[in-house]
């Protein structure tokens, strides 16, 4: 089970770390590079999804192996096993769009002068 949360505190690690440093390089950074950066991190993501799912089948058998010898097995939370693969999933698009679109879009939208009129 503690590959379980390891391969998720990994996740947020990464996640936490290209966000920040998207937003610290946000305007020195081109719209390729942007785009590379969240390959990688597509990527990373990626890798450590498919890990935190081999680690819920070891899990999984684990609690196989404790039935078949007749022990009281350890419980796996469904809903917590859920709500990790949407964040995986859902936050992983987010940052990988936040760091293409980065804090500067927002920037920009509110240095541009608005038309009259509105």
């Amino acid at each position: 089970m503690q590959d379980i949360d390891t391969q998720f505190q990994f996740w947020l690690s990464i996640t936490f770390a290209v966000l920040v440093a998207s937003f610290v390089a946000d305007d020195r950074l081109s719209r390729m590079e942007r785009v590379v950066i969240a390959l990688f991190y597509g990527a990373a993501a990626t890798v450590l999804l498919f890990r935190y799912q081999s680690a819920l089948r070891m899990a999984g058998e684990v609690v196989l192996m404790f039935d078949a010898a007749g022990f009281r097995a350890p419980q796996i939370a469904p809903a917590a096993t859920l709500l990790r693969l949407l964040l995986f999933t859902f936050g992983s698009l987010i940052a990988a769009a936040g760091v293409i679109f980065g804090a500067g879009v927002a920037r920009r939208r509110r240095a541009s002068p608005t038309p009259p009129g509105i």
